[in-house]
């Protein structure tokens, strides 16, 4: 790689001439991702979030002219962001070699709420068996229920 001054010369029985030119030889060929990391699962927290972790470990690469421990490896969201909501993250991984060629991979990150909802009963009630059976009619309020990643539709039984 680089540029290099060639002179050429010609010579016969007169005499000779030469003339000097520029040889440059460019990197124009993207690394090769011989191995894009494998989709992934995080759980959320119970404030429905997670730390995206790094995963370029995962993945492996080669190039024509860069050695594979010199390409420059980016993952995008990038290791450490807070990631939230349920459902699927698209990572990008990007791979550069000294030359600036590069190419791309993604996987998918399913995020996953491992957080039960909470629910909140009403206080014990007490009440007198109806006469001459061994039950009774109650009316209370109906329970209530949170969830760290989900609004407020919820099933009672």
């Amino acid at each position: 790689l680089g540029s290099t001054v060639v002179t050429a010369t010609a010579t016969n029985a007169v005499g000779s001439s030469f003339v000097e030119f520029t040889v440059s030889v460019v990197d124009n060929e993207k690394p090769v991702i011989t191995t894009c990391p494998p989709n992934q699962t995080i759980n959320l927290d119970a404030s429905c979030k997670a730390t995206l972790p790094d995963y370029r470990s995962f993945l492996t690469a080669s190039d024509n002219c860069t050695p594979a421990n010199e390409l420059v490896i980016t993952q995008s969201p990038a290791a450490g962001a807070e990631v939230n909501d349920k459902g699927d993250l698209i990572v990008t991984f990007t791979v550069t070699d000294a030359s600036g060629n590069n190419s791309t991979c993604t996987i998918t990150v399913t995020k996953k709420d491992v957080t039960a909802p909470v629910i909140t009963c009403t206080a014990p009630i007490t009440v007198n068996n109806t006469p001459n059976t061994c039950g009774a009619v109650v009316n209370f309020i109906n329970p209530t229920a949170t969830d760290n990643c989900t609004g407020g539709a919820f099933n009672f039984w």
